[in-house]
Protein backbone atom coordinates (compact mmCIF):
# COMPACT_ATOMS: atom_id res chain seq x y z
CA UNK A 1 0.00 0.00 0.00
CA UNK A 2 1.33 3.60 -1.36
CA UNK A 3 1.14 6.04 1.47
CA UNK A 4 2.94 8.54 -0.32
CA UNK A 5 1.14 11.92 -0.62
CA UNK A 6 -0.19 12.75 -4.34
CA UNK A 7 1.35 16.17 -5.60
CA UNK A 8 -2.47 17.69 -5.18
CA UNK A 9 -2.14 17.13 -1.88
CA UNK A 10 1.54 18.35 -1.14
CA UNK A 11 0.40 21.58 -3.14
CA UNK A 12 -3.03 21.73 -0.60
CA UNK A 13 -0.87 21.30 2.83
CA UNK A 14 1.29 24.27 1.20
CA UNK A 15 -1.44 26.45 0.29
CA UNK A 16 -3.01 25.98 3.81
CA UNK A 17 0.38 26.47 5.59
CA UNK A 18 1.35 29.33 4.01
CA UNK A 19 -2.44 31.28 4.81
CA UNK A 20 -1.48 30.05 8.22
CA UNK A 21 1.88 31.78 8.13
CA UNK A 22 -0.25 34.54 6.86
CA UNK A 23 -2.25 34.98 9.97
CA UNK A 24 1.08 35.32 12.03
CA UNK A 25 2.05 37.89 9.82
CA UNK A 26 -1.05 39.84 10.81
CA UNK A 27 -0.28 39.66 14.19
CA UNK A 28 3.25 40.67 14.04
CA UNK A 29 2.24 43.28 11.94
CA UNK A 30 -0.78 44.53 14.20
CA UNK A 31 0.48 48.15 14.98
CA UNK A 32 -0.29 48.66 11.32
CA UNK A 33 -3.94 47.96 11.64
CA UNK A 34 -4.85 50.63 13.98
CA UNK A 35 -4.85 52.76 11.31
CA UNK A 36 -8.22 52.43 9.20
CA UNK A 37 -6.89 52.68 5.63
CA UNK A 38 -4.71 49.98 6.41
CA UNK A 39 -7.30 48.32 7.92
CA UNK A 40 -9.71 47.77 5.28
CA UNK A 41 -6.87 47.05 2.85
CA UNK A 42 -6.34 44.32 4.93
CA UNK A 43 -9.41 43.24 5.23
CA UNK A 44 -9.93 42.75 2.11
CA UNK A 45 -6.94 40.90 0.76
CA UNK A 46 -7.62 38.75 3.57
CA UNK A 47 -11.18 38.31 2.56
CA UNK A 48 -9.97 37.37 -1.12
CA UNK A 49 -7.49 34.71 0.41
CA UNK A 50 -10.50 33.42 1.94
CA UNK A 51 -12.68 33.14 -1.06
CA UNK A 52 -9.53 30.73 -1.88
CA UNK A 53 -10.85 28.11 0.34
CA UNK A 54 -14.61 28.21 -0.41
CA UNK A 55 -13.52 27.67 -3.84
CA UNK A 56 -11.30 24.88 -2.94
CA UNK A 57 -14.25 23.78 -0.42
CA UNK A 58 -16.99 23.49 -3.26
CA UNK A 59 -14.33 22.62 -6.06
CA UNK A 60 -13.54 19.21 -3.53
CA UNK A 61 -10.16 20.23 -3.52
CA UNK A 62 -10.15 19.30 0.52
CA UNK A 63 -8.56 16.54 2.32
CA UNK A 64 -9.42 17.97 5.63
CA UNK A 65 -12.69 17.58 7.54
CA UNK A 66 -15.17 19.49 5.94
CA UNK A 67 -14.92 23.82 6.55
CA UNK A 68 -11.44 23.21 7.84
CA UNK A 69 -9.57 24.22 4.55
CA UNK A 70 -12.08 27.29 4.52
CA UNK A 71 -11.02 28.35 8.16
CA UNK A 72 -7.64 28.09 7.18
CA UNK A 73 -7.62 30.02 4.34
CA UNK A 74 -9.39 32.77 6.59
CA UNK A 75 -6.79 32.70 9.45
CA UNK A 76 -5.69 36.11 8.10
CA UNK A 77 -8.97 37.28 8.43
CA UNK A 78 -9.68 36.01 11.61
CA UNK A 79 -6.71 37.15 13.39
CA UNK A 80 -7.02 40.47 12.06
CA UNK A 81 -10.56 40.61 12.85
CA UNK A 82 -9.35 39.52 16.61
CA UNK A 83 -6.66 41.88 16.74
CA UNK A 84 -9.22 44.78 15.81
CA UNK A 85 -11.25 43.80 18.80
CA UNK A 86 -8.85 43.81 21.15
CA UNK A 87 -7.32 46.91 20.57
CA UNK A 88 -11.01 48.49 20.16
CA UNK A 89 -11.66 47.22 23.99
CA UNK A 90 -8.34 47.83 25.34
CA UNK A 91 -8.72 51.57 23.72
CA UNK A 92 -12.74 51.88 25.64
CA UNK A 93 -12.23 50.06 28.46
CA UNK A 94 -8.81 51.77 29.87
CA UNK A 95 -8.92 55.18 27.83
CA UNK A 96 -5.61 54.79 26.99
CA UNK A 97 -3.88 53.93 23.40
CA UNK A 98 -2.65 50.61 23.51
CA UNK A 99 0.95 49.57 21.83
CA UNK A 100 2.47 46.68 21.38
CA UNK A 101 5.90 45.34 23.07
CA UNK A 102 8.82 43.88 21.86
CA UNK A 103 11.99 43.02 23.69
CA UNK A 104 11.21 45.85 26.26
CA UNK A 105 10.73 48.73 23.22
CA UNK A 106 7.76 49.58 22.19
CA UNK A 107 6.80 47.91 18.80
CA UNK A 108 6.23 49.44 15.63
CA UNK A 109 4.40 48.39 13.18
CA UNK A 110 6.15 48.01 9.23
CA UNK A 111 4.23 51.53 8.60
CA UNK A 112 3.31 52.76 11.61
CA UNK A 113 5.35 54.92 14.55
CA UNK A 114 4.69 54.13 18.06
CA UNK A 115 3.62 56.97 19.71
CA UNK A 116 3.38 55.51 23.38
CA UNK A 117 5.55 56.24 26.51
CA UNK A 118 7.22 53.19 28.44
CA UNK A 119 5.92 54.37 31.69
CA UNK A 120 2.45 52.79 30.98
CA UNK A 121 5.03 49.29 30.72
CA UNK A 122 2.65 46.55 32.94
CA UNK A 123 -0.78 47.78 29.78
CA UNK A 124 1.30 47.73 26.99
CA UNK A 125 2.66 44.25 28.08
CA UNK A 126 -0.69 43.16 29.18
CA UNK A 127 -2.05 44.11 25.63
CA UNK A 128 0.55 42.44 23.86
CA UNK A 129 0.43 38.96 25.34
CA UNK A 130 -3.32 39.34 24.68
CA UNK A 131 -2.75 40.28 21.22
CA UNK A 132 -0.57 37.39 20.92
CA UNK A 133 -2.57 34.83 22.41
CA UNK A 134 -6.02 35.42 21.72
CA UNK A 135 -6.08 35.14 18.03
CA UNK A 136 -4.65 32.00 18.41
CA UNK A 137 -6.88 30.78 21.17
CA UNK A 138 -9.65 31.67 18.81
CA UNK A 139 -8.29 29.69 15.91
CA UNK A 140 -7.82 26.88 17.86
CA UNK A 141 -11.51 26.59 19.81
CA UNK A 142 -13.07 26.95 15.95
CA UNK A 143 -10.41 24.40 14.84
CA UNK A 144 -11.55 21.82 17.60
CA UNK A 145 -15.64 22.73 16.82
CA UNK A 146 -15.43 22.11 13.76
CA UNK A 147 -13.43 19.06 14.12
CA UNK A 148 -16.16 17.51 16.88
CA UNK A 149 -18.92 18.41 14.84
CA UNK A 150 -18.17 17.85 11.28
CA UNK A 151 -15.64 15.15 11.35
CA UNK A 152 -17.17 11.60 11.26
Amino acid sequence: MNNEPTLSQVYFYMILIIYTLLGFIVLVTSEDTKDDKRFYNFLKISTGIGSVGILMEVTGWNYLCPFQCILFTFSPFIALVTVKFITYIFIHLYRKEPYAIYKNQLSDGIWAKNKGHLKHKRYYNIYSAVLLVLPILVFVFIFTFLRETSCP
